[in-house]
């Protein structure tokens, strides 16, 4: 233990001066970094489901249009990154837009919100109502809208946000409606695929670093149960913060999206 405690002392202030080093770096880069971030979230509640048409007797309608199925969705869009989105940063053939799964009709949608009325957001419901296209003049940080829409699907799982804006890879949706079982799939998937690269990593890597500390005061297999354990935790933070960064809430001032319907 004497061993140890030596050793950890001997490193500590390099240890320190490294982490401090990294943190500040980033902190400054991430600060300077300029880019367009288009994110989204949905929020879904179904208030009619599809077996009412089990019961003969009941009809619903919506604009005199006979339904089987009601959803009500909220659906809240902004930039998230520090370079501004403008209208012409959408590709013409390729616009922002709402899309519902092809088994499902959109009946009806309204602006309910927009940060900052200067974006001047409209939208359009196509006439096939499978989809309604965004418009805008440009939207800064943390600025966008929220809409609501009625339509026949399920659940938020049948609707997304598809286009292409200029040096944006996708418009990303962060998990707000989501089961927990979907993140679990999810995170299982990434633990995978992280382990079998550990099966080869932690050998050569953890296990030789811990050697050279625990030699004489730890078994050998100890050892690599420690350097194992070490990895897992490590493995459930990273995860947690990057669950915690994709479950957070929308920008300050949209609260009409986390309001009930």
């Amino acid at each position: 233990m004497k061993l140890l405690l030596n050793y950890i002392l001997e490193h500590l202030e390099t240890f320190i001066a490294i982490v401090v080093g990294f943190s500040v770096s980033l902190y400054f880069y991430t600060k300077s970094v300029k880019t367009k971030m288009p994110i989204y979230a949905i929020r879904t509640i179904n208030l009619i489901r599809d077996n009412i048409r089990k019961i003969s007797v009941v009809e619903i309608l919506y604009s005199k249009n006979k339904i089987n199925n009601l959803s009500i969705t909220k659906i809240a869009l902004w930039n998230g990154g520090k370079e501004t989105i403008n209208s012409d940063d959408v590709a013409p053939t390729v616009p922002v837009r709402v899309e519902i799964d092809k088994e499902y009709d959109i009946l009806d949608a309204e602006i309910l919100f927009q940060k900052n009325t200067a974006n001047n957001f409209q939208i359009d419901i196509a006439d096939d109502k499978k989809s309604i296209t965004l418009s805008f003049d440009y939207f800064d940080y943390q600025e966008g809208v929220v809409l609501q829409m009625f339509h026949t699907g399920n659940d938020s799982n049948d609707i997304k946000i598809s286009g292409k804006v200029k040096s944006v890879s996708k418009i990303k949706e962060i998990l707000i409606d989501k089961t927990f079982k979907n993140r679990m799939r999810k995170m299982m998937g990434w633990f995978g695929i992280v382990l079998l690269i550990s099966i080869y990593a932690i050998p050569s890597i953890a296990v030789n670093v811990l050697s050279s500390i625990f030699t004489g005061i730890l078994p050998t297999f100890l050892i690599y149960i420690f350097s194992y354990v070490i990895f897992f935790i490590v493995f459930l933070l990273i995860v947690g913060i990057s669950e915690a960064n994709i479950n957070r809430k929308t920008p300050k001032g949209f609260d009409v999206f986390e309001e009930g319907f």
